[in-house]
Parts: C-alpha cells; sequence; structure tokens
C-alpha cells in the first residue's frame, strides 16, 4: 500500500503541534489518578470507532503505528495524520484517500453491509416489527448480513469485549472522583455499554454538578459518519477539567438575560418573563479519542 497525492509533509503543514496546559492543581488525587482511567477509556473508545468507520481501519491503524514507532519521520508523519483524519481519506480534501487500493469512503462506514443498497434496507425494515424497524433506524444498533438475510446487531454485542473492559473501567474511575453526580454517570454508563440503554445515563450526564472538577461525555453521540441515513452513533470520548473562574465569568452574561430580552425588539405578547439563567461552565480538553476527526 503506497501514500499518493500531496506528500505527508505538505498536508501536515496545515497542523501545528502545540502544547496547552491546564491547571490540575484544584483535582483530589482520586481525580488525577481517574484521569489516568479516563484516557484509557479514551483510548479504547478510539478502537471501537475504528471498527465502525471501516472494515480495514484497525488493521491499517496497527500497521502503521508499528512502522511509525522505529521509522523514518515521514513514516511517523503518516501515522500522525491517520490519527488525525481517523482513517485513509484526507477530510481537508473531500475525503480523498491517501493510500492506493483504499477506495472511497465509504457511506455508511462499517454499520451496513458494504453490498446493501437503499432500496434493500428500505424493504427490510417494512418486514421487521414496530420495535425492530425502530432499532433499525435507530442510533444502537449495527446492521449486518448473516445467512443472506440482514439483522439487528446491538452495539453491546457488536463490541461487547472492548464495552465490557470500559465498562470495567468507567465503575473504577467511579470509585475514585470527588463529585458524586459524576461518579454516578460513570457507573451507569459503564452500565449502558453492557446493556445497550443509553437514556439514563444520558440523563444522568446532565445532571452531573456545575462544582465537580472533572466532566466528560463518553459514548455513541454524532451520527454524521453514517452518510447513509445519519442514524448510527459513532463512539467518541472527551475529558474536560472544570474551568470555575472561566465559568464565574461567564455566569455574569447568563445573569443579564432578563435585560436583554427585555430590549429585543419584539411585541411584548413574544417576551419570556420567566428566563432562568442556564448553566453554563468553561471545561479545558484534557483528552479525547473515538469520533473526533480533524477537519
Amino acid at each position: 500500500m503506497q501514500f499518493v497525492g500531496p506528500s505527508v509533509s505538505e498536508r501536515m503543514l496545515k497542523y501545528v503541534p502545540t502544547n496547552l496546559r491546564t491547571d490540575l492543581s484544584h483535582l483530589t488525587e482520586g481525580d488525577k489518578r481517574a484521569l489516568v482511567i479516563l484516557a484509557d477509556i479514551s483510548d479504547l473508545i478510539t478502537k471501537i470507532f475504528y471498527r465502525q468507520a471501516w472494515t480495514g481501519a484497525t488493521q491499517l491503524q496497527e500497521r502503521l503505528a508499528d512502522k511509525a514507532l522505529n521509522g523514518s519521520k515521514d513514516d511517523q508523519a503518516i501515522y500522525s495524520m491517520f490519527e488525525i483524519y481517523r482513517g485513509p481519506w484526507d477530510r481537508s480534501m473531500e475525503n480523498k484517500p491517501f493510500f492506493d487500493g483504499v477506495g472511497p469512503k465509504p457511506k455508511g462506514a462499517n454499520m451496513y453491509p458494504a453490498d446493501m443498497t437503499v432500496a434493500e434496507f428500505d424493504d427490510w425494515v417494512k418486514t421487521l416489527p414496530v420495535s425492530d424497524a425502530k432499532r433499525a433506524r435507530g442510533y444502537y444498533d449495527l446492521i449486518q448480513r448473516r445467512d443472506g438475510k440482514l439483522c439487528l446487531i446491538e452495539y453491546s454485542k457488536a463490541y461487547e469485549e472492548q464495552l465490557q473492559s470500559v465498562a470495567k473501567l468507567m465503575r473504577e474511575a467511579s470509585e475514585l472522583v470527588s463529585d458524586p453526580s459524576f461518579a454516578k454517570f460513570l457507573r451507569m454508563r459503564g452500565d449502558a455499554f453492557e446493556s445497550n440503554d443509553y437514556q439514563e445515563s444520558e440523563l444522568a450526564w446532565l445532571k452531573i454538578s456545575p462544582n465537580s472538577t472533572l466532566e466528560a461525555a463518553i459514548g455513541p453521540y454524532e451520527t454524521y459518519e453514517d452518510e447513509l441515513f445519519s442514524a448510527k452513533a459513532f463512539f467518541r470520548s472527551v475529558i474536560h477539567v472544570r474551568d470555575f473562574m472561566g465559568s464565574q465569568d461567564l455566569a455574569k452574561f447568563t445573569q443579564c438575560l432578563e435585560l436583554i430580552e427585555s430590549h429585543l425588539p419584539i411585541p411584548d405578547e413574544y417576551r419570556n418573563t420567566k428566563l432562568v439563567p442556564p448553566p453554563i461552565s468553561v471545561v479545558n480538553q484534557v483528552y479525547h479519542g473515538g469520533d473526533t476527526a480533524a477537519p
């Protein structure tokens, strides 16, 4: 497999490595230990994302990583570019592949059979019970072909080994973090990875206290990698350390919402007289994984 198109050095000129620092002095020792675990979780989430993205992604990523370990600067840059774009397609050049033999970026990623047509999918969904039809068009099930027929596979089964590892680490981290609401989210999200039911853990995420020093979004979220139906959610992980001073500064603006509302050039009957300042937090992202490709 050969690198094609503009050279890797030319492509990488668009990206400049930058050191970003975050103040961790207000974290407890438990929070700091949990951060390490959350980083490990993020790396596992990346492995799941590669499985979702393309059938050959995992194998190619491992090959490039091995080559970069003791290879040339170009080998290291190629691996970095693969990681930046989360695959062998240059997202800044309309997803043109930068390896020969890769082919176009699959519209359905690896969430549907490569030979499945939209018409076949639609006809199949019509034959399903209502609950299964909802799953087929929903976020958390793969569509695979077995014995020549389309079928549903829950994420919890499709990625069982890795999700069980993630769930175990989530529970370990929950025992270390200082904030009970964040700990609850971690536990419930770990349960969701095994049950394939994400609703309760999503609600728990919304209830993470603004006083929590740590915050994270871990799980299947965005659907834009599914260019067939924009239906299937892809795994991602972003780990944040809360900036309390920045949050306090931003809160000054939320306290002015009623004043702003009162000066809007709209009739009085359209004014919201019961505005509640929304909780807005400033956070510093310290790690990420999965569906976090650069444009």
